[in-house]
């Protein structure tokens, strides 16, 4: 029993040491202002960091400068109160023999909590003006280097040097492309999973052009014909409804249709699975563009098109939003084959070049 109670003992005075080991290790907030200023100080030294760790070490000072302002503000609170009350008590006698204990004590006690509250309250004030300084630093910093960069030149289109090696790049790419389905084909293991597929991949693929040929289309006529036919402008505004978003649902699943055809075939390789990743995205901007264009044709039956343009003017609208939609899908294109070989900076500027110029 003795032996129990000895144990029990021990293992009690383990945890109040360890437990008043961890309050005392742990760190005030004078001492985490102070750590992160010196992180900051070592940073800017440096000039290692990027702007977006300069900012986010902004955004940690930013919020230690207002901890700091709260906590003088609370201090400077705090010694003003106990300063009040020792005004209360009066100026000590020239005599301190003459004085009362007790007011002597008293005035004591309050003299030594005056400066214990104005201890923390300077700290406090010396920390935000460190973060303000340093804030000011980094500020300047992230300013002067975003200056370089507006300034700086970047690979230019018009450098005929970089021409050939942009265009051998694309043709690269290309082949690789043309070799890795080559090889798809070829694999026995590869041809016998897409044979099992193959009448589903049909499906979705005939799916996909007839709600992208036939069934859009048709039912386009039919929504018009029966918005011209709609006597009230209620019925009228219903059908044109109902008109708008069939340009958009119908290509939409005509296109996801295609796409899951792709990706149930299964036979990307390394260098085709980013354009595939990048095919919804590009339905997108495609089909976007397609309602968009047809939302600018000026009709007395439309009241709730995106667009109205007035009638001479309607094609040539159509057309600049059909071509900014393509150039912009041709730009992700390009985005991605860059990405994905590596491409150089000039190399892709000479790519998009022929695209900013269509886009202008």
């Amino acid at each position: 029993m003795l032996t129990y109670l000895v144990r029990y003992v021990a293992v009690t005075a383990l945890l109040c040491v360890a437990l008043a080991g961890g309050l005392w290790a742990q760190e005030s907030p004078v001492q985490a202002w102070a750590a992160t200023a010196e992180r900051a100080e070592q940073v800017l030294a440096s000039d290692a960091a990027s702007n977006p760790a300069l900012q986010a070490l902004r955004d940690e000072l930013a919020a230690q400068r207002a901890e700091a302002l709260a906590a003088q503000q609370d201090g400077v609170a705090q010694a003003a109160s106990l300063a009040m009350q020792l005004a209360s008590i009066g100026e000590p006698p020239e005599d301190p023999e003459t004085e009362s204990p007790e007011i002597a004590a008293r005035r004591a006690e309050l003299n030594d909590q005056l400066a214990a509250a104005n201890a923390p309250a300077l700290e406090a004030q010396i920390a935000h003006q460190r973060a303000t300084d340093l804030i000011d630093r980094l500020d300047t910093r992230i300013r002067t280097r975003i200056n370089q960069q507006l300034v700086t030149l970047g690979p230019t289109p018009l450098d005929p040097m970089a021409w050939p090696g942009a265009g051998s790049e694309l043709l690269r790419y290309g082949s690789r492309l043309i070799s890795e389905a080559t090889e798809a084909f070829q694999s026995p293991v590869q041809t016998k999973m897409l044979m099992e597929r193959l009448p589903f991949i049909i499906i979705l693929v005939l799916a996909g052009i007839a709600l992208l040929f036939g069934v859009r289309p048709t039912l386009n006529r039919y929504l018009r014909a029966a918005t011209d036919r709609a006597t009230s402008q209620r019925h009228r505004f219903g059908w044109a409804l109902l008109l708008s978003l069939s340009r958009i649902i119908i290509p939409a699943l005509g296109a996801a249709s295609l796409i899951y055809a792709i990706n149930f075939s299964e036979i990307s390789g390394f260098f085709s699975e980013s354009l595939i990743a990048a095919l919804p995205q590009l339905a997108i901007i495609l089909v976007t563009t397609y309602w968009l264009s047809k939302g600018l044709n000026y009709s007395r039956w439309s009241p709730i098109e995106a667009f109205v343009s007035p009638e001479g003017n309607a094609g040539k609208g159509q057309r600049v939003v059909i071509a900014l939609g393509l150039v912009y899908a041709l730009h992700v294109l390009l985005d991605v084959i860059a990405q994905k070989i590596s491409l150089r900076a000039d190399f892709e500027a000479v790519l998009n070049f022929p695209l900013v110029l269509v886009g202008s």
